[in-house]
C-alpha cells in the first residue's frame, strides 16, 4: 500500500486527467504507460520516479518545482516547451534500449536506401536524449557502451540544398552540457553516402560546452568513389589507358577504358561521360554545359535519390598530366567535432579517436566573419588528449579561434593518400587557415577571420602529407614540446612561435621534407599588404635522415628570429628562399654526422637582406658550411639599400669535406670574430666589407672572375694557410678601390707567396699597413694588376723583424698616400732651446721649448728638477698635503723605554726587550697621524694622562701586552692588544 506522499499510476487517464490532489507527491511509475499521443500537464511539484515502468507516446509538461529520474526519458516520451521541472540529478546515463538505438544496420546484406535511414533514426534519437536531459536542466550525459552509425545530412533535400542549418547535419551539444563517454566501448560513426556537409557533433555558438572520451569515424575508408587518373603523354596523339575509380556507395568500382585520340579535353571528359553510361546499370552521367576543364564541374552522376558531380583539375600545372578530383561527393566539408563560435568548450578525448573524416577531424572555427559583421569567435577553448588519424583534408583545423589550447594529441596520416582515395589540400595535421578579404586597392580588411594566441604543446605529430603545423593568418600561435616528422610551416602570420619541439625525418614521411618552412604570400585579393612578422623558431631539435632530401628550416619574412636550434644531418640545414629584413639567425649548432657525406649549413640565393644577424653559431658539415649568393642584387620595395644588410659574427664554421664557405655578389657584411676552419671566398663584384677579427685558419680569397671589391676595410684577423695556397689572395678582374688592410696577422709557412694581387684590374686608393707576416717568398706579389693612388706601409715579418716590402710584378703604378714622387730624407739637431728639422727636398722647421702658454719640448732645467725627485710609489699630494709645522723631525721609526711616550708620525716602539710595569704614562709629543706602541706588564689597568681610552683587548694583568697610543689630528686614544 502506497504511502500518503506516493501516488501509483496505472493508466493514461491518470495523466489526461491528473487529480490536484496528486500535487506534491511522488509518482511512482511501476508499470508501461503507452500516453496514448496525448498532451499533459502535471501537478505542481510531482515527482515521476521510475520503479520499473516507463512512460511512452505522449508530451509531459512539469510545472512548480516538479522533478523526474533521467531513467524516465525515452525516444518515446516528449516533454512540454513550457516545462518547469528538473532531471533528479544533473548527471545522467543514456541507456540506448531506451532511446530506440539500432546498432546492426551494416550486416552482410544491408540495403544503402535502409541503412541511411536507419542511421538517420539513431541520429534522431541520440539528439533527443540531449536536447531532453537539457531541458530538464541535465549537464552532462554518460554513455557506457555504444556502437552506433549516424546519418546527418537531411535524405529528403538534394545535395545542393542539404545541410544549411548546422543543427541538422550535426549532433549539437547545447551550453554548460557534457556528453561524457566514459568507457572505450563508445563508437559514433558517419553513415556513408554521398551527402556534402556531414558532421558527427558540434558546439554551436555555447557556453562551457564539452565533449569528454568516446571515438568518432568519419566515411573515408567506404568511399572509392574519385573520378581518378592521371593521364600521361597528353599532347602525344594515339591511344592512352585511361584508369577510372568511381565509387556508388554498394558498389565501389574501379576499371580502365581506352581512348583514341586523347589530345583534346572535351572528348576525353566525353569518353568518360559514354564509359560510365556504359558500365554503370542505373546511373546516368552527363558532361555539365559549363565545363571548362579548369577546375569547374565536367558532369554529373544521378540515380534518382542522389547525385554527385566531378571537377576536372590540371593539378601539375602542365600538359604531362592530368588529375580528375571528385566535386560535392568530395565530402571534403564532412567534420567529425565542429565548435563553432564556441566559448569556454572542452574536447577532451580520454584516450579516444577521432578517425577517417572525409574533411577535418576537430574544426574550430567562428559563425561568420568576426572581422566583418555578425560573426562570434570561437574562444578559450581546449582540445586535449585524443588521437586524430587519418582524415582527408585536416585532422585538426583552427580556421577562426581566440586561446584555443591543443594538447596532449596523437596527430596521425593527416591528408595521405589511400590507394585512389587521396587526400586533399592542405594535407595537414593542425592547421590555421583563417580566411581574410581585403579592399584590392586600400588594402582594408573587409571582412574575414583570424586565429590568436593558440597553443600546440605536447602532441606528436606522424606522417602528415604536407605539414605538420600550417599557420595561415595566425598571430601569437606558439608551438612547444612536440615531436613530430611533419613540416611546420607559417605562411602569412604575426608573432608566430615554434620552440622545444623535436622534428625526426628518421620517423619516415617521404612527403615532409622541410622541419620549417616560413612563407611570405600575398594576402587574398591583395598584393600590397606585407604579412608574416616576427616569427620565433627556437630550441628546437631537427634530426634529418642523413639523405640530401630534407631541410631544416627554409624561411623568408620580417622579424624572423631562428635561434638555440640543433640541426643534425641535413640537406641543407638553414636555407633562405625569399626577403629577410630585420632577423636573426643566432646560437644554432648545425652538424652532420660522421657515417653521412651530405649537408650545407646555411644557403642564401638571390634574395634581399636587411639588417640580418648571424650570430654565435656552430657550423659543422661535409659540404659548404654557409653560402650567400647575389644579396641585394634588386633591390626590393620596402627594402632601404644605404643600411646594413648582414651581420656574421662569434660563428665557428667548418666544412668536414674541405668545400670552402662561398660569397658571392654580395654586399654590405660585416664579418666580425669568427672561426673559419676552411678557406673563405668572396667571389665577383662584391662591395662594403668589413671583416674584423676573424681567424681564418685556410686563407680567405677576395675577388675573381667578374668583378673588383669596392670598400673593403679589413682589420686585426687572423688568416693562415696550411698549403700552398696564398693565406690572402686578392684578385681583381676589373676596379677595385677604397679598400683598406690592416693590423692583420699573416700565416704562409709554404708555398711562394703571401698575399696575391691578381688579374688584370686595377686597385685604386688600396691601403696595406700595419700587418705582420709569417711568409715565405715575397710578402706582397702584384702580378699584371695596378696600384693607383695608394701606399703599402710598415708590413712586418715577424721571424725575421725587417720590414716586409718586397713587391714583385711588372706594370705598376705606385704612388705615395701623399700623392708626391721622389724620395725625402728628414734629420734633426738638437740644443738647449729647441729641436731643429731639417728635410732634405723640402722647408726646415723647429720645435721650441714649452712655456707657460704654449706646448713644446722639456728643458734641460725642468728635466733636472724631475730629476731632484724620488717616488717609489703613486702619492696624491692634494689628499696628502699637511702642515710642515706640525710634522716630527724624525723621519723613520724611533724606539725607547720610559713612561713619557712621544707618539710619532714615523712610529714608536717602546720597551721592545722587556716589558714596562708602570701603571701611568703620559705623551711627551703628538704628530697627526703619529703612533707609539710600548710593551708593558703591570698589575693593574695602566692610564694615558691626556688620552681617551676606546676599544681594544681586554687587558689582563701580570701578563705581556702592547700598550698603543695613536693620533688622529683631533685626540689622542690608547687601547691594549695582545703581545
Amino acid at each position: 500500500m502506497a504511502g500518503p506522499n506516493i501516488f501509483i499510476p496505472t493508466s493514461a487517464s491518470d495523466f489526461t486527467s491528473p487529480d490536484p490532489a496528486n500535487a506534491n507527491k511522488i509518482w511512482e511509475i511501476q508499470s508501461p504507460i503507452n500516453l496514448t499521443g496525448a498532451s499533459v500537464t502535471l501537478p505542481t511539484s510531482v515527482y515521476l520516479k521510475d520503479m520499473g515502468g516507463g512512460l511512452t507516446n505522449g508530451t509531459i509538461t512539469l510545472e512548480g518545482n516538479s522533478s523526474v529520474d533521467s531513467s524516465i526519458l525515452n525516444y518515446e516520451l516528449n516533454w512540454g516547451a513550457a516545462t518547469e521541472g528538473k532531471l533528479t540529478s544533473p548527471l545522467y546515463f543514456f541507456i540506448k534500449d531506451k532511446w530506440g538505438i539500432d546498432e546492426n544496420i551494416l550486416s552482410p546484406a544491408w540495403n544503402h536506401v535502409i541503412g541511411r535511414d536507419i542511421a538517420n533514426t539513431n541520429k534522431e534519437r541520440f539528439k533527443k536524449s540531449i536536447e531532453d536531459g537539457h531541458r530538464l536542466g541535465g549537464n552532462e550525459m554518460v554513455v557506457d557502451d555504444l556502437d552506433v552509425y549516424f546519418y546527418t545530412a537531411d535524405p529528403l533535400k538534394p545535395i545542393e540544398q542539404n545541410n544549411i542549418v548546422l543543427s541538422e547535419r550535426s549532433i549539437e551539444i547545447p551550453s554548460g552540457f557534457t556528453l561524457r563517454n566514459n568507457t572505450s566501448n563508445v563508437h559514433y560513426r558517419l553513415y556513408p553516402d554521398f551527402s556534402y556537409g556531414k558532421h558527427l557533433f558540434s558546439i554551436n555558438q555555447t557556453k562551457g560546452s564539452s565533449i569528454i572520451g568516446g571515438n568518432f569515424y568519419g566515411t573515408r575508408l567506404t568511399h572509392r568513389y574519385k573520378i581518378f587518373k592521371h593521364i600521361t603523354n597528353l599532347p602525344d596523339p594515339g591511344t592512352t589507358q585511361i584508369e577510372i575509380a568511381y565509387e556508388l556507395a554498394e558498389n565501389p568500382t574501379l576499371t580502365t577504358v581506352t581512348i583514341t585520340d586523347a589530345t583534346d579535353e572535351a572528348q576525353i571528359a566525353q569518353d568518360i561521360v559514354n564509359h560510365f553510361n556504359n558500365n554503370v546499370v542505373g546511373y546516368t552521367a552527363q558532361l555539365e554545359p559549363t565545363f571548362n576543364y579548369v577546375s569547374n564541374t565536367i558532369f554529373s552522376i544521378d540515380n534518382g535519390q542522389t547525385g554527385v558531380q566531378f571537377d576536372w583539375n590540371e593539378s601539375n600545372g602542365d600538359t604531362s598530366g592530368i588529375d580528375f578530383f571528385g566535386g560535392l561527393s568530395d565530402h571534403s566539408g564532412e567534420f567529425g567535432i565542429y565548435a563553432v563560435g564556441a566559448e569556454g568548450f572542452v574536447i577532451n578525448g580520454r584516450g579516444g579517436i577521432v578517425r577517417d573524416m572525409h574533411g577535418d577531424g576537430i574544426i574550430v572555427t567562428a559563425s561568420g566573419f568576426v572581422l566583418g559583421v555578425g560573426g562570434t569567435q570561437a574562444r578559450n577553448g581546449e582540445i586535449k588528449n585524443v588521437t586524430v588519424d587519418n582524415c582527408r583534408r585536416i585532422n585538426v583545423s583552427i580556421l577562426s579561434g581566440e586561446n584555443i589550447d591543443i594538447h596532449n594529441i596523437t596527430n596521425l596520416n593527416a591528408g595521405q593518400h589511400d590507394g585512389i582515395n587521396l587526400g586533399t589540400s592542405p594535407a595537414t595535421a593542425f592547421n590555421f587557415e583563417a580566411f581574410r578579404q581585403r579592399d584590392q586597392t586600400t588594402g582594408v580588411i573587409s571582412n574575414g577571420n583570424f586565429s590568436r594566441n593558440c597553443t600546440i604543446r605536447n602532441c606528436t605529430i606522424i606522417d602528415a602529407r604536407l605539414g605538420g603545423i600550417e599557420a595561415f593568418n595566425t598571430l601569437g600561435l606558439s608551438a612547444h614540446g612536440n615531436t613530430s616528422n611533419s613540416t611546420f610551416v607559417a605562411p602569412l602570420s604575426e608573432n608566430v612561435r615554434f620552440y622545444n619541439n623535436i622534428f625526426d625525418a628518421r620517423l619516415g614521411n617521404d612527403a615532409s621534407q622541410i622541419a620549417f618552412r616560413q612563407d611570405v604570400r600575398s594576402d587574398t585579393f591583395s598584393t600590397t599588404v606585407r604579412l608574416n612578422d616576427n616569427a620565433n623558431f627556437s630550441n628546437n631539435i631537427i634530426y634529418g635522415d642523413g639523405t640530401e632530401n630534407f631541410i631544416g628550416a627554409r624561411i623568408e619574412g620580417w622579424g624572423l628570429t631562428l635561434e638555440g636550434n640543433k640541426f643534425y644531418n641535413l640537406g641543407i640545414a638553414i636555407k633562405a628562399t625569399g626577403a629577410l629584413m630585420n632577423a636573426k639567425l643566432n646560437f644554432n649548432h648545425i652538424e652532420t654526422y660522421t657515417e653521412y657525406n651530405i649537408g650545407i649549413g646555411i644557403e642564401m640565393l638571390s634574395i634581399n637582406v636587411e639588417n640580418l644577424e648571424i650570430k654565435g653559431n656552430t657550423i659543422k658539415v661535409p659540404e659548404q658550411a654557409i653560402q650567400l649568393n647575389n644579396l641585394n642584387s634588386s633591390i626590393q620595395t620596402g627594402f632601404h639599400r644605404d643600411r646594413l644588410d648582414l651581420e656574421l659574427s662569434d660563428n665557428f664554421i667548418e666544412s668536414t669535406g674541405g668545400t670552402f664557405p662561398y660569397f658571392r655578389l654580395v654586399s654590405s657584411i660585416v664579418l666580425f670574430n669568427n672561426v673559419f676552419y676552411n678557406r673563405v671566398v668572396f667571389n665577383n663584384s662584391s662591395s662594403d666589407l668589413i671583416i674584423n677579427h676573424n681567424d681564418f685558419k685556410e686563407g680567405l680569397q677576395i675577388g675573381g672572375t667578374g668583378g673588383g671589391m669596392v670598400n673593403l676595410q679589413m682589420f686585426e684577423n687572423d688568416i693562415r694557410s696550411s698549403d700552398t695556397n696564398a693565406a690572402f689572395d686578392f684578385e681583381s678582374r676589373t676596379l677595385s678601390e677604397n679598400n683598406f688592410i690592416g693590423s692583420n696577422r699573416f700565416y704562409q709557412p709554404l708555398g711562394t707567396s703571401a698575399m696575391l694581387f691578381d688579374g688584370s684590374g686595377s686597385h685604386e686608393n688600396y691601403k696595406l699597413f700595419d700587418n705582420r707576416l709569417v711568409v715565405k717568398g715575397p710578402s706582397v706579389n702584384l702580378i699584371d694588376g695596378t696600384l693607383i693612388n695608394s701606399f703599402i706601409f710598415n708590413n712586418i715579418d715577424i721571424e725575421t723583424g725587417t720590414n716586409a716590402q718586397t713587391i714583385s710584378g711588372t706594370g705598376n703604378n705606385i704612388v705615395d698616400y701623399g700623392g708626391g714622387s721622389g724620395t725625402t730624407n728628414l734629420s734633426n739637431t738638437t740644443s738647449p732651446t729647441g729641436v731643429a728639422i731639417e728635410s732634405s727636398s723640402g722647408t726646415n722647421t723647429t720645435i721650441p721649448i714649452a712655456d707657460e702658454t704654449n706646448a713644446g719640448l722639456l728643458s734641460p732645467l725642468d728635466k733636472t728638477k724631475l730629476n731632484d725627485i724620488t717616488i717609489s710609489n703613486p702619492i696624491d699630494f692634494d689628499a696628502n698635503q699637511v702642515t710642515l709645522s706640525t710634522l716630527s723631525l724624525f723621519t723613520t721609526l724611533q724606539t725607547g723605554t720610559g713612561t713619557a711616550i712621544p707618539v710619532l708620525y714615523a712610529g714608536y716602539i717602546g720597551n721592545a726587550l722587556s716589558a714596562n710595569s708602570s701603571t701611568s704614562y703620559t705623551i711627551s709629543q703628538s704628530d697627526i697621524g703619529g703612533w707609539a706602541k710600548i710593551r708593558i706588564n703591570s698589575v693593574s689597568q695602566p692610564i694615558v694622562t691626556g688620552a681617551t681610552l676606546i676599544d681594544g683587548a681586554a687587558f689582563n694583568p701580570s701578563i705581556d701586552m702592547y700598550l698603543v697610543i695613536r693620533s688622529n689630528g683631533n685626540r689622542s686614544e690608547y687601547y691594549f692588544m695582545p703581545y
